[in-house]
C-alpha cells in the first residue's frame, strides 16, 4: 500500500534470497511507482551472467596469479580449467578475495 510496506517485502525478499544463498548484490533495484489509488510496486531486476569487462578482468587476474588455471571466457560465463582440484580451489579462494564488485556463483567442477 505504501513505500514502508514495499520495504518491508523487499526485506523478507532478501532474507528468502539468503537462506537459498544467492548473493543479494544480483538484484538491481527499480524505482518506486504509484499505481491506482495508493498502491505502489517496484521493479527488481535479477543479474545473470557476468559482463564482458568483469570477465576479462577475472581472466587478467587468473593470468597474473602465476597459477596453473585457465580462464576462458563463453558467453556470460567464465569457465576455468586445471589439472587438479587443490589448484582451482586455490583459484576459487584468490577470485573469492580479490574480485568484491559483483558477485561470483561456482559452478560444480570434477576431477
Amino acid at each position: 500500500d505504501d513505500d514502508f510496506k514495499l520495504d518491508q517485502v523487499y526485506d523478507v525478499l532478501l532474507a528468502k534470497f539468503a537462506k537459498r544463498n544467492i548473493d543479494v548484490r544480483s538484484i538491481e533495484r527499480g524505482d518506486a511507482q504509484k499505481i491506482s489509488g495508493n498502491k505502489s510496486k517496484q521493479e527488481l531486476k535479477l543479474k545473470v551472467g557476468i559482463e564482458s569487462e568483469s570477465a576479462k578482468k577475472i581472466v587478467r587476474i587468473l593470468k597474473d596469479s602465476k597459477l596453473k588455471v585457465q580462464g576462458s571466457i563463453q558467453g556470460e560465463e567464465v569457465r576455468v580449467t586445471g589439472a587438479k582440484r587443490d589448484v582451482l580451489q586455490d583459484a576459487i579462494a584468490l577470485l573469492r578475495k580479490q574480485v568484491t564488485d559483483i558477485p561470483l556463483q561456482f559452478g560444480n567442477f570434477r576431477d
